[in-house]
């Protein structure tokens, strides 16, 4: 177990590694970068709507925001709020 962190970044340098060998011309790379932007600008649009909805939601029922918002947090596309970033 001591070694493992070592173990984890022989694999992040393989993801290195990996990327370089199929990205090889510049247009694909640019597809990847800008497919990705459009899923991360996407999953911003969704979690700001749900912030929207709740900021809404706990006003019309009176409630104290903080308390009422930590009980159930954006998640954008995933199920849990801490997978959302």
């Amino acid at each position: 177990m001591a070694g493992f962190p070592q173990v984890k970044k022989i694999y992040v340098f393989t993801q290195l590694l990996v990327a370089y060998t199929l990205l090889r011309t510049t247009k694909l790379a640019r597809w990847l970068v800008l497919t990705w932007a459009a899923f991360g600008a996407t999953s911003a649009l969704v979690g700001l709507v749900q912030f929207a909805t709740k900021v809404h939601r706990i006003n019309a029922e009176h409630r104290d925001f903080y308390p009422a918002y930590m009980a159930a947090r954006i998640t954008g596309f995933m199920s849990h709020w801490y997978t959302f970033p």
